[in-house]
Order: C-alpha cells, then sequence, then structure tokens
C-alpha cells in the first residue's frame, strides 16, 4: 500500500525507515542487535493486533511499547498489512445532478475508523478499504444545503465500484 511507511529508532536516536512499495502487503526488516521504537504509518488502514511481529525466535515485538529487540545478526519485523479494496462511486442530489465538492465520508462502525474527501467536480469520490474480517462499510454524501442518505456497502474479496450516493434539498 503507497504511503506505508515502517521507521525504527534506536536508542541513539537513528533511524532506518522502510516503504511499502504499490502493491506490497508485507516486508521483513532486518536491523542489527538493538532494541528499537517501531512506528508504523498506514495512513486510514488499521492494523490488526498481529500485523506486527517478530521475524523469528531471537527477536522480540512488544506491542503496548511498541519496542522490538534484537538478540542476532540480521533479524528483524515482520510487517503484514491488509489487502485493499476500491469502494467508488459518483454523489447525486435529488434531481439526479452530480454533486462537486460534497464531503463524503466512509466509516467502519466494528472498528470506528472513518476516512473522508471531497467529491471531484463531476461528484464521483473513491476509497481504498481493507477488506478484512468485518467487510462492513457506510458511506455518506454531505453538503450544506442538503442532507445526506447513509448506503451500507460490504467489501468481500472484491472491489464495490458504481456506488450510488444521494442527497435531498433539506427543508428551509
Amino acid at each position: 500500500v503507497e504511503d506505508t511507511r515502517v521507521k525504527l529508532v534506536d536508542a541513539n536516536g537513528n533511524e532506518n525507515e522502510v516503504k511499502f512499495e504499490s502493491g506490497q502487503t508485507s516486508r521483513t526488516i532486518s536491523v542489527p542487535d538493538g532494541t528499537y521504537n517501531v512506528q508504523v504509518s498506514a495512513p486510514s488502514i488499521p492494523l490488526a493486533a498481529d500485523a506486527i511481529a517478530a521475524a523469528d525466535g531471537n527477536t522480540t515485538f512488544t506491542e503496548a511499547s511498541s519496542t522490538m529487540v534484537v538478540n542476532g545478526a540480521a533479524e528483524g519485523l515482520d510487517v503484514t498489512i491488509p489487502t485493499l479494496r476500491v469502494v467508488s462511486g459518483t454523489a447525486k442530489d435529488d434531481s439526479n445532478n452530480n454533486m462537486a465538492n460534497a464531503l463524503v465520508t466512509i466509516k467502519n462502525p466494528a472498528t470506528g475508523v472513518l476516512s473522508e474527501q471531497r467529491t471531484a467536480s463531476d461528484g464521483t469520490w473513491s476509497f481504498s478499504v481493507p477488506d478484512d474480517a468485518t467487510n462492513q462499510y457506510i458511506v455518506e454524501p454531505k453538503k450544506s444545503g442538503f442532507v445526506g442518505t447513509p448506503t451500507k456497502v460490504t467489501v468481500n474479496g472484491s472491489n464495490q465500484t458504481g456506488v450510488g450516493l444521494t442527497t435531498i434539498a433539506a427543508d428551509n
């Protein structure tokens, strides 16, 4: 997943950063012996509790403190991010006009993770979301003067494109 990074910082403040390449869902990071603070940056992507793990028996990772201790040459950490799926569509008003610059939110009710973005000039929007065990998302358009209709989307091993979002004019 693009923009996913893992940074390891040793006791002296030295940093070792690894970036995930497009389409990559796992990486093993090998580092010299020592104690490291682990920082994972995966924008809008919740990581499962087991997404970060020691790569072998001589490395330990403590989730609560995000600390990794390496005791052996070239050992390290395995980091796995979920497979992403695309949820996309168009936001329209009650007259079937595309809604430019509407705010679209997508929320996973099970995890509470929420992302938002503005629609393009033609009303289109697109999110990348984890295809994980929860698989349920609520997508909703919002724009001043309109009331959006929440739409339930199930992601189950495939992209969900062409999702239509509708709004109606708010009562004055």
